[in-house]
């Protein structure tokens, strides 16, 4: 776990349009660099793309919790039934993870409504107020 801020001033300087980490790589394949930032269509996109990536860990320690509790009886059986991988994936896996998958749901989207300090950090409102959060 990190602070909100420091998440928030990593990300800006990634971002950058001059000497950012992803306008870098970006442009090994031609691409002309991107003010991620400063541009009103990319503030937002780039903006959630740092509060998914800022999620993701906490999210799957939450799905290996919810995995590990599948019993694995299910399995020994769906396979003497002759169930393969996919079978036993989409027929026994999907569905004992759905409470699970409900839970992070929620709580993503709980999280995302109280987001405010990244955004405010990375761009104070962004340009054009693009990344302006409100109610």
């Amino acid at each position: 776990m990190t602070s909100l801020v420091a998440v928030a001033v990593v990300w800006r300087y990634l971002y950058h349009p001059g000497h950012g980490l992803l306008n870098h790589v970006l442009s090994w394949v031609g691409v002309a660099p991107v003010d991620w930032l400063g541009d009103p269509f990319f503030a937002m996109p780039a903006i959630i793309v740092m509060a998914v990536w800022k999620n993701f860990g906490y999210n799957m320690l939450i799905f290996i919790a919810g995995l590990q509790n599948i019993p694995e009886e299910l399995f020994e059986a769906s396979h003497l039934d002759g169930a393969g991988g996919w079978r036993q994936f989409w027929d026994i896996t999907i569905p004992v993870l759905a409470p699970t998958t409900v839970f992070v749901v929620m709580i993503t989207i709980i999280g995302y409504f109280q987001l405010f300090a990244e955004p405010y950090v990375m761009t104070e409102g962004g340009p054009m107020n693009a990344t302006t959060i409100s109610c």
